[in-house]
């Protein structure tokens, strides 16, 4: 896969339609299942929880250059995202179906660096987590072992 020059796409990439569009310099990734509260009479008064649906919000720093750029994400596109933990790419959240949110801006205005751009986003489907973070099994849309395989 082809991604931006200069780049080792260590930490993950962008994804659509199975082109690499971007590459990603930093990451978070909050998985969460969403839960109801519900009291009853088998819980005494006490409040207990209804599981829900599983999803995840978060957030990837991608570079840009000032110049020569010439991959944007369109509009309406379908992203993917791979997040990786390690250059070996052995740990991490791939195949992620995402919706970007928000793009946040920053740039120094008297240097002559790239943009750095963060993309809000939340899943919309199944991922899968797989090495150290298959630990997280209702995440996870692979059966695999811990170590990824």
């Amino acid at each position: 896969m082809a991604g931006t020059p200069g780049r080792g796409q260590q930490n993950g990439d962008v994804h659509v339609g199975g082109n690499s569009i971007l590459e990603i310099s930093r990451w978070s990734f909050e998985p969460v299942q969403n839960l109801g509260n519900l009291i009853s009479s088998t819980t005494s008064g006490f409040q207990s929880q209804v599981l829900g649906g599983i999803s995840g919000r978060g957030s990837i720093t991608i570079t840009v250059p000032k110049t020569g750029y010439t991959n944007p994400i369109q509009a309406g596109a379908a992203p993917v995202l791979n997040l990786y933990a390690d250059a070996a790419r052995l740990h991490g959240f791939t195949n992620m179906p995402v919706s970007f949110e928000s793009a946040p801006v920053k740039i120094e205005i008297n240097a002559d660096s790239a943009v750095e751009i963060t993309l809000n986003f939340r899943s919309k489907g199944p991922f899968n987590a797989t090495g150290a973070f298959a630990v997280l099994g209702n995440y996870n849309n692979l059966l695999t072992s811990s170590s990824g395989t």
